[in-house]
């Protein structure tokens, strides 16, 4: 069981409080373990997600904050944080889940160019493939060009964010896994299961093979 959160809004507790209650509706196993990413910081934790810490430190709270979360059942319950998104390298944060093709091609193009690993998830890959492409790239630019690698994978669903572009989420899905969004009152929501959200008949399924870049509240791209 994995499934994706990101939201897009003004006010950075809405964002955690929307990412937050989105993942803990969309799992009810007590074996899980959850991440977030606001303004490039990480923080994840097992169990089911409950009220976030208001000591919490996600940086700046003022101005358009994007944030991003996911949440799976554990392989490992006494286990690291491996398994889990999100990814940060370089402000740029990614979830994904999928079975990507590519990985091993990814990984080993990067590694060459001297990029080092913590885990064996894709995400952090992916975070990293952003990063590199950033170099001669804008953001959007970049994660699409990421994004294109993965001709011959045939599921997955994926969000990014950078810091150095708080209005924008990038998303991606194909084959299985669903993605749905909505855009409401200068707020954006994207989930993986709209179907327990409130207020679900609000979100529009994204098609499957769709890019889409949401910037400053409005869908911008679609491919």
């Amino acid at each position: 069981m994995h499934h994706l959160s990101g939201c897009v809004s003004w006010d950075a507790a809405h964002v955690v409080d929307f990412i937050y209650d989105s993942l803990q509706v969309m799992s009810s196993n007590t074996h899980s373990e959850y991440g977030i990413a606001i303004n490039g910081r990480i923080y994840k934790h097992k169990g089911i997600p409950h009220t976030p810490d208001p000591n919490l430190d996600f940086g700046k709270t003022g101005g358009i904050v994007a944030g991003i979360g996911h949440i799976h059942s554990l392989t490992n319950p006494e286990g690291k944080y491996y398994n889990v998104g999100p990814y940060t390298t370089n402000g740029v944060s990614v979830v994904a889940v999928g079975h990507f093709g590519q990985y091993i091609e990814m990984k080993t193009e990067l590694e060459k160019q001297n990029y080092t690993f913590s885990s064996n998830n894709f995400a952090e890959v992916f975070t990293a493939m952003i990063v590199h492409n950033k170099r001669r790239k804008d953001f959007s630019e970049a994660t699409i060009l990421a994004m294109r690698k993965l001709y011959s994978t045939h599921t997955y669903a994926i969000m990014v964010t950078d810091i150095a572009n708080p209005d924008q989420l990038i998303v991606a899905r194909k084959g299985n896994y669903k993605l749905s969004y909505a855009i409401i009152d200068e707020s954006v929501y994207v989930v993986t299961d709209v179907e327990s959200i409130v207020l679900s008949e609000k979100f529009t399924h994204l098609n499957d093979g769709s890019i889409i870049i949401f910037k400053n509240f409005s869908l911008v791209v679609k491919t």
